[in-house]
């Protein structure tokens, strides 16, 4: 191994140069530093000072560096990082290399992995091509517990690190929790960095609450039969609840992805089996147009709570299919909702069998006039309590103006049918509405002599007849009166349909 430095001055002498860069094309280095001194005698060179050599896809940083040619070695010190191609560091205090790069003696290695941060300690180790033999290994990716006693921690003797195949090997493992000895593994391996998907296991978790009492979750599993998909297992044992189990899959496709979540437990306490499950799927038919499915359901209102801290006051299970593009909207869906409140009837509870949305958009210049046609029909079903069929019909006209001086209007004027059916009260029936208004909006858009502030003063004009509200229309989606700087300047300031 040569390495070769072009400079327009030839020496034997020690001289500094000021961040000299040298590379000859046809050799493997780039070496930059700060300054560099030279011995023909011995057949050396040292640099000193931000010093960094790489062969284009290893890269080493020291404060100092001695190349001895005779020998073949290169030795960096001082705040010493080891870059490889797939941007993992390791950072040592001493670093001897032979072999343009390939192998090397390190001493009081950190491994730091790009996403995790500092993960791995080593006394010492050896570096052969893309494979490191370390000694004395401490491993952890806990990135908020740096120099705390950490929650897990694997130590090992001696362990093998493949940075091609982002794997570490262990032998004579033993697992420690919170700096306690809990587990003996004769062979281990887990993944490092980026990588393909493996099967193996998973870290464990540790915890403790006064509900569940200590809990462990030791028999994590990743399998992946395919590259698409991936299978997760896991045990959970707590001391007050019992052994819960949990499976997780996943896939991928070009035109599909699903996803389902499920967790069971013969709850020791309640002397019962209580789970849930969560199924979420999607498929694309084409470019704009898909269908899909995103359900929960859980067991009893308070399991979610007790085992995951969720607080949710219902559970929705939506089946869904759009078509859309740039100027139409067609949507179908209809969701069942689980309540989860144990001081409410679930008979009580409002559920959408379904729910038809339509829009359509029609050009008429080229000045930004639209002519904006929808229609909304949903059908809401309860056990106890009113039930409703609703079907609105919208049309709408916007014409905008560019005036002189900056100034912009808008015209808006909408023609609006509603249709309610209603059963389920003393006051059963069909009740008709009809709704309309126009708008004038103005705008003058002022941008700041250095183009940093935009001020758009604005002022709205709204004509409608009063009232449309009947007492005859239920109110299910407009209960949330809404005010603020997003719709300000809108004609109907109800987040639903039913009131205006």
């Amino acid at each position: 191994m040569r390495i070769w430095l072009l400079f327009l001055i030839l020496a034997t002498a020690s001289f500094p140069l000021s961040r000299v860069l040298a590379q000859v094309d046809a050799m493997p280095y780039t070496l930059q530093a700060d300054n560099f001194s030279f011995d023909d005698n011995n057949g050396s060179m040292s640099a000193n000072g931000a010093v960094e050599i790489s062969n284009g896809k290893q890269k080493v940083q020291a404060d100092s560096l001695e190349y001895n040619q005779k020998a073949d070695i290169v030795e960096a010190k001082g705040n010493v990082v080891f870059t490889d191609s797939d941007g993992q560091s390791i950072f040592v205090d001493e670093l001897t290399l032979t072999e343009n790069l390939k192998q090397a003696t390190l001493v009081n290695l950190r491994l730091h992995v790009e996403g995790l941060g500092e993960v791995m300690q080593a006394t010492s180790g050896q570096k052969e091509d893309a494979i490191y033999t370390l000694n004395d290994v401490t491993y952890s990716p806990c990135k908020e517990c740096n120099g705390k006693t950490k929650p897990w921690n694997f130590n090992a003797k001696q362990i093998t690190y493949d940075t091609e195949k982002h794997v570490a090997h262990y032998k004579n493992a033993v697992l420690d929790a919170y700096g306690i000895p809990i587990l003996y593994l004769p062979y281990f391996r887990h993944p490092l960095g980026t990588q393909d998907p493996q099967n193996g296991l998973l870290p464990p978790t540790f915890g403790h609450s006064t509900n569940l009492g200590n809990e462990t979750t030791l028999s994590y599993y990743h399998y992946f039969p395919e590259n698409n998909t991936d299978y997760t297992l896991r045990t959970r044992a707590m001391s007050s609840k019992g052994i819960m189990g949990m499976l997780e899959r996943r896939q991928e496709n070009i035109n599909s992805n699903s996803e389902i979540k499920t967790s069971f437990i013969n709850d020791t306490d309640k002397n019962t089996w209580r789970g849930y499950a969560n199924v979420k799927g999607e498929y694309i038919l084409k470019k704009g147009r898909r269908i899909g499915i995103n359900g929960e359901l859980s067991s009893d209102d308070t399991y979610l709570n007790e085992y995951f801290t969720r607080t949710d006051s219902y559970l929705p299970s939506t089946v869904y299919a759009e078509d859309a593009s740039n100027n139409h909207y067609l949507g179908f869906y209809s969701t069942f909702y689980q309540d989860l409140e144990t001081t409410r009837d679930p008979a009580n509870t409002a559920q959408i069998l379904p729910r038809i949305q339509f829009e359509r958009v029609f050009t008429t210049d080229n000045q930004g006039g639209q002519i904006i046609l929808s229609a909304d029909a949903l059908a809401l079903h309860r056990s106890t309590g009113i039930r409703s069929r609703r079907v609105i019909a919208m049309s709408e006209y916007i014409k905008p103006w560019n005036l002189a001086g900056g100034n912009r209007l808008t015209l808006s004027t909408q023609i609006r049918g509603d249709f309610y059916n209603t059963d389920g009260t003393s006051d059963n029936g069909n009740t008709l509405r009809g709704l309309g208004h126009v708008s004038m909006l103005w705008e003058r858009p002022m941008l700041s002599s250095g183009g940093n502030h935009l001020i758009i003063p604005m002022a709205m004009a709204i004509f409608a007849p009063r009232g449309g509200n009947s007492e005859d229309i239920p109110n299910e989606d407009s209960v949330n009166y809404e005010l603020d700087i997003n719709n300000l300047f809108s004609t109907n300031r109800f987040a639903g349909l039913d009131r205006v």
